[in-house]
C-alpha cells in the first residue's frame, strides 16, 4: 500500500462573516452556502461544492491550512479542541471565500473530480468571545482541513 502523500498545503486566512467562511469550487458553478448551516454541535458540513465551516465568532480573520492528500492521511500529534470527519463532491479546484465577500488567491488544485473525504479540526482562540462585531481582528483561531479523494458516492456528513 503506497503512503499518502501531501499534494498542496498552503497556509491562508479568510474573513469569516455571520461565524461562517467556505471552502468553495473555482469557478463557483455550484454553491457551497446552498449546503447550509452545520447542525447543532458541528462546526462544519460537507456536500455538493464544498464545505461550509462554522466560526465561534464573526467578522474575524482565523489562521486556515487546507491539504489536499492522495489518499488518508496518518493522525498527526496535535491536540484540537474539534475534530470532525466529514464528504463532499467537488467537481473543479478549490479555494476559500467567506460568506460574501473576499475570495482567497489561493487555488488548490485537486487530483480529479468526484467525491472526497475530509478531516476537518479547529482549535479555538478563547479571545473569540470578547470580539465585536466587525472588528476584522486577525485571531489565534486555527483551522486544519485535510481532503482525499473516495470512491464512494455517498456526501455529507458522517
Amino acid at each position: 500500500m503506497t503512503p499518502p502523500e501531501l499534494l498542496a498545503g498552503p497556509d491562508d486566512t479568510i474573513l469569516v462573516e455571520f461565524s461562517q467562511f467556505v471552502l468553495q469550487e473555482a469557478p463557483a458553478q455550484r454553491t457551497a452556502q446552498a449546503i447550509g448551516v452545520p447542525s447543532e454541535g458541528r462546526r462544519s458540513l460537507g456536500g455538493p461544492g464544498g464545505i461550509v465551516f462554522l466560526s465561534q465568532a464573526s467578522d474575524h480573520y482565523p489562521s486556515v491550512r487546507i491539504e489536499v492528500w492522495s489518499s488518508r492521511p496518518e493522525a498527526g500529534a496535535a491536540r484540537w479542541d474539534a475534530t470532525e470527519e466529514l464528504t463532499t463532491n467537488l467537481t473543479d479546484d478549490v479555494r476559500l471565500r467567506s460568506r460574501t465577500m473576499e475570495i482567497s488567491d489561493k487555488i488548490l488544485p485537486l487530483p480529479r473530480p468526484g467525491d472526497y473525504a475530509a478531516i476537518v479540526h479547529v482549535n479555538d482562540d478563547p479571545q473569540t468571545d470578547q470580539l465585536e462585531e466587525g472588528s476584522f481582528a486577525h485571531t489565534a483561531e486555527r483551522w486544519l482541513v485535510q481532503l482525499w479523494p473516495i470512491a464512494s458516492s455517498a456526501t455529507g456528513q458522517r
